[in-house]
């Protein structure tokens, strides 16, 4: 019996252990988040004309609002996905498969993503959660 107490002691602990872990990219990137920098790879140069804010849902579908004057000025429908062992992201745009952007995820915590575009522009931006 006290070596069964141990035994259920030590997976009671290894539980909490296993439960305190890191959260996954597909865990912390649901919500609501607003770029915040825009950095422009051609250019060289800091780019912030309009906001964007994107909203990931847990079922991996993606909305994105272009916000102009603190007003929306287009949105937009996709869905997403992970690769690289979650440190890409897939944007499918309009949900099709042929129509995709790759960013590496650089940074993904509760509250800041830092994304560069692998599929084309270079280009790298830094988002916050507002939600």
């Amino acid at each position: 019996m006290k070596h069964f107490k141990s035994f259920l002691s030590l997976m009671m602990f290894t539980f909490f252990l296993i439960s305190c872990g890191p959260t996954s990219n597909k865990e912390k990137i649901i919500g609501k988040w607003e770029t915040v920098i825009t950095q422009n790879a051609n250019e060289n140069r800091l780019d912030n004309p309009l906001h964007i804010r994107l909203m990931f849902s847990d079922n991996q579908t993606l909305k994105s609002e272009m916000i102009r004057d603190g007003e929306v000025s287009a949105s937009y429908q996709a869905t997403y996905a992970f690769e690289n062992e979650e440190k890409h992201l897939i944007v499918f745009r309009e949900g099709k498969k042929d129509k995709r952007n790759v960013a590496a995820i650089l940074k993904l915590t509760g509250s800041e993503m830092l994304l560069v575009d692998i599929s084309g522009s270079g280009d790298t931006v830094l988002l916050r959660k507002i939600k």
